[in-house]
């Protein structure tokens, strides 16, 4: 039995990701760094006026800005990974991924690789789709791109089958 998928692999900036967003993480961290500020005020009963004290706060303060310039950077960053990546995958266009008892082949306009399923590490499933672990890459198979008369539960247990036979 051989089992094909053909899907396309472009990242779609509108669909839903799973779990929360970088906004409800920064937000987070705002008010972590906002209720560390009070305990530091709190615990050392700073009076502002005090040259010390000023001192103080402004090590505190350029800490702070330190931390959300870091986290500016970061989130830039990432943004400019996402429109690489997105990028890269428009080229590829259509991937087609082929399974039987040997193994997978995958293809798009670009690649073709093949792998045993000794090469597989781990089946998992993910968001929507079915995912094979090889090294530090995971090769994602969207639930959509199955033949309709298969399950993505069927088709997760006939890789492990396959997988177990090597």
């Amino acid at each position: 039995m051989i089992l094909a998928a053909a899907y396309s692999t472009s990242l779609n900036p509108k669909a839903k990701r799973k779990g929360d967003s970088g906004k409800a993480k920064r937000l987070g961290l705002v008010a972590l760094w906002t209720a560390l500020f009070l305990v530091f005020l709190y615990i050392f009963n700073l009076q502002l006026i005090d040259a010390t004290s000023g001192a103080i706060l402004g090590v505190f303060v350029g800490l702070a800005a330190a931390v959300v310039i870091a986290l500016i950077y970061n989130a830039r960053l990432n943004a400019r990974l996402r429109r690489f990546a997105a990028s890269h995958e428009d080229l590829r266009g259509e991937s087609v991924a082929t399974f039987d008892k040997d193994g997978v082949t995958y293809r798009n306009r670009h690649e073709r690789f093949e792998a045993r399923w000794a090469a597989v590490d781990h089946i998992v499933e993910l968001h929507e789709g079915t995912g094979l672990r090889m090294g530090i890459g995971t090769m994602p198979v969207p639930d959509s791109a199955l033949p309709k008369d298969m399950s993505p539960d069927a088709f997760r247990h006939k890789l492990f089958l396959w997988k177990a036979s090597q």
